[in-house]
């Protein structure tokens, strides 16, 4: 069962975390279950896929980061001003949020976008 799941939770994660145009999520084992349709407690009795969604696993800081240079990309790429208003318009975070994430815009931010999200945040 767990061969036969691996496949699916990859492509479910990919997915999730490779999200384009949408708002980012948060991967979790919790929410990739309930991405999958999954009962409560499944992925501890299938270790390989518990492992490849552990992979992925993000503290709420590293995902905030993420999520801040997603908003500033689809801003850039919208043609609208990047400000702090519709950075937290994008993604209904408060400045604290902003504030703690700054230490993890280097695993998702290339350095001038870096740079800039420092600046607003």
């Amino acid at each position: 069962m767990d061969e036969e799941m691996l496949p699916k939770v990859r492509e479910t994660v990919k997915r999730m975390y490779e999200c384009g145009d949408e708002r980012s999520r948060r991967i979790t084992v919790s929410a990739v279950r309930k991405e999958m349709g999954l009962p409560d407690k499944r992925f501890d009795k299938l270790p390989k896929c518990k492992e490849e969604i552990l992979k992925y696993q993000e503290s709420q800081k590293e995902y905030w980061a993420r999520e801040a240079v997603w908003a500033y990309r689809k801003l850039i790429e919208e043609g609208q001003a990047v400000n702090w208003t519709h950075m937290r318009n994008l993604t209904n975070m408060r400045n604290e949020n902003f504030q703690s994430c700054k230490q993890y815009l280097w695993k998702y931010a290339e350095e001038k976008e870096q740079e800039i999200l420092e600046n607003i945040i």
